[in-house]
């Protein structure tokens, strides 16, 4: 064996199927297939059986005995298996290791079976695309699909022209992006000659339309080395390069590479939707490729410049392109009215529109009751979330109005949730169950089973407790108004009806965990709230006595007083992760020598820090790993800063690729509560997400928070500061473009604000530069650009260099003196 006990040094010494696969793939000149077959056989304990197929056609790894083993009993006669859909799927995920040599021995395979591999879009399990990566790696280092078929038609085993025909026609049926990518690096790594490519232009054309880029780069490519031979049908060409033109930044290059080489064969009435396509494209370089394009064709007289100039005035051009544009269309008749990017020197004060937001309006809770309840706890079931119906079904299964008769209709889904393993909608039908029945029968406690699978589930502590207090109640028979219940949709209680509702339980005992979460519900705020206070010196006899004086500290203010300060102590420190070198595997520096972070996690700090008594400590459990922030939602309504530290400490990065879910920022940006600066940071992280939904929900409510005067312009800029380092900011670009749409001037002056704080060499930083001068240059033409403070231009100021983000910044810092 070898020095590594697990890793053989001969086939005989491959003691299973992974060991097996490893050592055929190590020495691929060591071995025959019959050879292979026969230690298949052995380790297996006999010939495979049809029943194995359906785990290759779902699964593929060196672990499985595989669709290989399968194949070699095939060609020994050991088993016959029908070549379906299923089959060839599972083919797909046949052995590196085994692929070559079974092409090399399998007529069947190589003739018929491999070209119905091509055309298998796969499954989640088995997939060409995520199955192999040998096209852009070394055949030694990882074989695959695209190097056993590039090997074999180099050893004549497989036609050319087909294979690549097929691998095209794969390309034009539209699959997914996922799916593609294969296809597209199958053929880069085939290498088509310039008499294969023309020969299929037709086909490569009607690539470019593409929505998959990866595809769109590959026709391009192919086409512009053609046109660079000259053998390319340019008008064919025009025709269909406008979906390249709306994709990247050098496809779009390339493409107007092509057509001012090829200067004279389109006509101009053929150019001119291109170019419209083209000065459209929000990138300077490809606006004045476009530019010098357009004055190919004018100095050619195949365009006239007035026409151009039409174009022009409709684009919304880049500040580093206007000048230029200007200059050349100068001569020409562009209107009485210029486009957004071209304008005239002479400036008018117009004043942007004000941004009016719908008010926020708070609007009251319907008790759930008899009548409506089967309907109600239908929909709650289909997700079971702890969010406000949930707690008004809790409300009504304590109340006195409540009978079990009402839930009979609900038996069979009842049944249906109490069969989960775990999760919430289990804990919904032992609820529902124990209204029903009071409890399993035979149980001497109905809560023993409940209070166990309670306990396994990953939700705050005070909601815990009260589902338990909730089920005591109903196991005992016993009616109680919950103290809790919200009654509007931010998720508050009416100070009123919190003291009306503890007079109607009367002497008994109130519930710890439900008086816990009332307290720091209670609107101290609402106009209520003095008669409220009223009627507890007026009967304050009738109020149990264990709760009279916590709830007067409430009514006064005093709990939202603690709790405020102690959520005022919470801060968030951001902890960055070190990027490090593909090839030497040490971490990134920086030119000054600072660290490179490949990612932050926030860390949040003081939340075990002061937090005495009963609604600190609920205050302070922000903690928790389920998937379901909606209870930490509604623990504290009046305040979103607790809200926010709890989606930090438990949903960041539950998803790989996204910090927050949508659904956490869609949460955040509807909360009731009051805004600050530390909650504000998330409208920012919103704005620096890769989903465009993210992004817009950011956007919105930033711009509808600043204009209705819950949050301060101060507070957002503290706020943005404070994350700035942990997003991405090409994605702030574009979100700052969008904020711009919406409110010009909050976009332009928070991000005046922000620049000065950002790393001059950040990644992206060029983006953001080249959309706020964009914006301050409309600004400037409208006469309402702020002036550029001194931090800022002594911050612009240090941009040296040629590059295209030292022109934005020496184009912002000209326009602003």
């Amino acid at each position: 064996m070898s020095n590594i006990r697990w890793l053989p040094d001969t086939l005989d010494e491959c003691m299973d199927f992974w060991r097996l696969h490893l050592w055929v793939r190590q020495h691929p000149d060591q071995w025959t297939l019959d050879e292979v077959y026969a230690r298949m056989l052995e380790i297996n304990g006999g010939p495979p059986t049809d029943s194995d197929l359906s785990m290759s056609s779902r699964l593929s790894g060196p672990w499985l005995d595989g669709i290989g083993f399968l194949r070699l009993a095939e060609l020994n006669g050991d088993l016959a298996l029908e070549h379906d859909e299923r089959y060839l799927t599972a083919l797909i995920g046949l052995e590196p290791g085994l692929q070559l040599p079974l092409m090399r021995a399998d007529q069947e395979l190589r003739e018929e079976l491999v070209w119905g591999i091509l055309r298998q879009e796969g499954n989640s399990g088995v997939s060409l695309s995520s199955s192999d990566r040998s096209a852009t790696m070394g055949s030694r280092l990882s074989p695959g699909w695209s190097r056993t078929l590039e090997a074999s038609v180099n050893e004549g085993l497989v036609d050319r022209d087909r294979l690549i025909d097929a691998l095209l026609d794969m390309l034009v049926a539209d699959l997914p992006s996922a799916r593609a990518g294969w296809y597209s690096r199958t053929l880069r790594l085939l290498a088509m000659t310039l008499d294969e490519v023309e020969s299929r232009q037709v086909v490569l054309c009607t690539l470019m339309s593409s929505p998959v880029g990866p595809t769109v780069t590959l026709a391009v490519g192919q086409l512009t080395a053609l046109a660079k031979a000259g053998r390319l049908d340019l008008e064919l060409f025009a025709r269909s390069c406008e979906g390249a033109l709306m994709g990247s930044k050098a496809n779009a290059l390339r493409v107007l590479g092509v057509l001012r080489d090829g200067l004279g064969a389109v006509e101009g009435t053929g150019l001119e939707p291109l170019l419209g396509v083209a000065f459209s494209f929000p990138d300077a370089q490809v606006q004045r490729a476009a530019l010098g394009l357009a004055r190919d064709y004018v100095t050619a007289s195949l365009l006239t410049r007035e026409s151009v100039a039409a174009i022009v005035s409709q684009a919304d051009l880049d500040p580093l392109v206007t000048p230029e544009a200007r200059e050349f269309v100068s001569a020409g008749t562009v209107g009485d009215r210029p486009g957004p990017g071209l304008v005239h020197e002479a400036r008018t004060q117009v004043e942007p529109e004000a941004f009016l937001p719908p008010p926020r309006e708070v609007a009251d809770l319907v008790p759930m009751s008899a009548e409506d309840v089967s309907g109600r706890v239908g929909v709650l079931a289909e997700k079971a979330q702890m969010g406000l119906e949930y707690e008004l079904l809790l409300a009504f299964l304590t109340s006195p109005e409540f009978e079990p008769s009402a839930l009979e209709p609900l038996r069979p889904l009842v049944w249906r949730l109490t069969t989960r393993r775990f999760g919430y909608e289990r804990m919904l039908g032992r609820l529902l169950q124990i209204a029903l029945d009071g409890g399993e029968e035979g149980a001497r406690n109905p809560l023993t089973t409940a209070t166990t699978w309670l306990e396994s589930e990953n939700m705050p502590t005070l909601m815990r407790e009260r589902i338990i207090e909730v089920a005591g109640l109903l196991a005992c028979g016993q009616r109680y108004r919950l103290l809790a219940t919200p009654t509007d949709d931010r998720g508050a209680v009416n100070p009123l009806t919190l003291v009306r509702r503890a007079l109607d339980n009367g002497n008994a005992t109130p519930l710890p965990a439900d008086l816990t979460q009332a307290l720091l519900r209670v609107d101290t705020e609402h106009p209520d709230c003095a008669a409220a206070l009223a009627l507890v010196e007026e009967r304050e006899e009738d109020l149990p006595s264990s709760a009279v004086a916590r709830i007067r500290l409430a009514l006064e203010g005093v709990v939202r007083r603690r709790a405020e300060g102690y959520l005022s102590s919470l801060s968030v420190a951001w902890e960055g992760h070190p990027a490090y070198e593909s090839r030497s595997g040490k971490p990134k520096v920086a030119r000054d020598g600072s660290p490179v972070y490949a990612f932050f996690t926030p860390r949040i700090v003081g939340a075990q820090t002061g937090a005495a008594g009963a609604e600190l400590s609920a205050l302070a459990d922000i903690a928790s790993a389920s998937g379901d922030f909606t209870a930490h939602r509604y623990i504290y309504p009046a305040l979103v800063r607790h809200f926010a530290v709890c989606l930090l400490a438990s949903q960041w990065y539950v998803l790989d690729n996204t910090q927050l879910t949508c659904e956490c920022y869609r949460a955040l940006c509807e909360h009731g509560g009051r805004w600050d600066s530390l909650s504000a940071g998330f409208l920012g992280q919103a704005m620096g997400e890769r989903e465009v939904e993210s992004r817009a929900l950011g956007v919105e409510a930033l711009a509808s928070l600043v204009a209705r005067g819950d949050l301060s312009f101060d507070e957002a800029v503290a706020g943005f500061a404070a994350v700035a380092h942990t997003v991405k900011l090409n994605r702030w670009a574009q979100a700052f473009k969008d904020l711009g749409n919406v409110d010009p001037r909050l976009a332009l002056d928070l991000a005046l604000a922000l620049l000065p704080g950002l790393e001059r060499g950040r990644t992206g930083i060029g983006q953001l530069l080249g959309a706020v001068t964009a914006q301050y240059a409309r600004a400037q033409a409208e006469g309402w650009a702020p002036p550029l403070g001194e931090e800022l231009a002594g911050w612009l100021a240090l941009f040296r260099g040629t590059s295209q983000t030292a022109r934005y910044a020496r184009t912002l810092k000209e326009k602003g003196q």
